[in-house]
């Protein structure tokens, strides 16, 4: 068995693969960052609703959203 033939052809790609991981990698990516930016707005507007803070209050106001 040649290793260096069958080691090649592991690390080969074709060209519809990359374009589906880079796909798939660019839709995670931005699907965790909306995710975060949820998780965000709702700690600060669950930290205003428990503090009354006022900057907490211009944070979460509509406005800036």
């Amino acid at each position: 068995m040649d290793f260096a033939l069958y080691r090649k052809q592991l690390l080969e790609r074709r060209e519809g693969e990359i374009a589906a991981a880079q796909l798939v990698r660019n839709f995670s990516q931005w699907f965790f960052d909306l995710l975060r930016n949820f998780v965000l707005v709702g700690g600060l507007k669950y930290f205003y609703e428990k503090s009354g803070s006022p900057v907490l209050f211009i944070c979460t106001s509509s406005r800036w959203w």
